[in-house]
């Protein structure tokens, strides 16, 4: 579900996603900011740069009153400011919050974000809960524009990256992903996108 958009002058856009993932033991927000941009070195048009995802495992004596979450979604719907202050109050209510940066490390951040300089080595820029964690990515410049994607897939959806080159591995990824966002259980379901 879309929380806010930003349309710059430039083209840029910049959007603010919430998901709600539930099971009968966890209840864990997702709040997704994703910056677009058309300029980029593939010059095409509306690709993603920056993406950050900030993971709330929402406190159990919340999620026993609201276990599927629907008082949560209305309550962020009607509280929902572009300052981000929902956000902040559930982090505040959580039990546990990760936060990941996945960005391009030649790309204009548009949010406070880890990259505070250009660089050029790797073809990505991840950050998880401040520690970086780019040398996992370091292949990624094969997905040329879709690696921020590749990557946001690889590390919170958990759909494994496919390459033709046979010399690229992506063990490390789902090592990070089952440290920071292990699967609620095998009946999760999805309550909003």
């Amino acid at each position: 579900m879309e929380l806010n958009r930003e349309n710059y002058d430039d083209g840029d856009v910049v959007t603010t996603n919430i998901e709600i993932k539930s099971s009968k033991n966890k209840l864990v927000v997702y709040f997704i900011k994703s910056a677009y941009s058309d300029r980029n070195k593939w010059n095409e048009r509306q690709v993603l740069t920056d993406v950050e995802v900030t993971r709330c495992q929402i406190s159990e004596i919340y999620r026993h009153s609201d276990p599927t979450g629907s008082k949560l979604i209305d309550y962020i719907k009607n509280n929902n400011s572009k300052d981000a202050s929902i956000t902040r109050d559930l982090v505040r209510l959580s039990d546990k919050t990760d936060v990941i940066y996945i960005g391009l490390p030649t790309s204009t951040t548009l949010f406070g974000s880890a990259r505070k300089f250009k660089d050029t080595f790797r073809p990505l820029i991840v950050k998880i809960n401040d520690e970086d964690a780019s040398r996992c990515f370091q292949d990624f410049d094969i997905f040329g524009s879709q690696a921020v994607n590749v990557a946001y897939d690889a590390l919170i959806k958990g759909k494994n990256p496919t390459s033709t080159n046979n010399f690229v591995s992506f063990y490390e990824i789902g090592f990070l992903r089952n440290q920071i966002c292990r699967p609620l259980n095998a009946n999760e379901e999805e309550l909003e996108k």
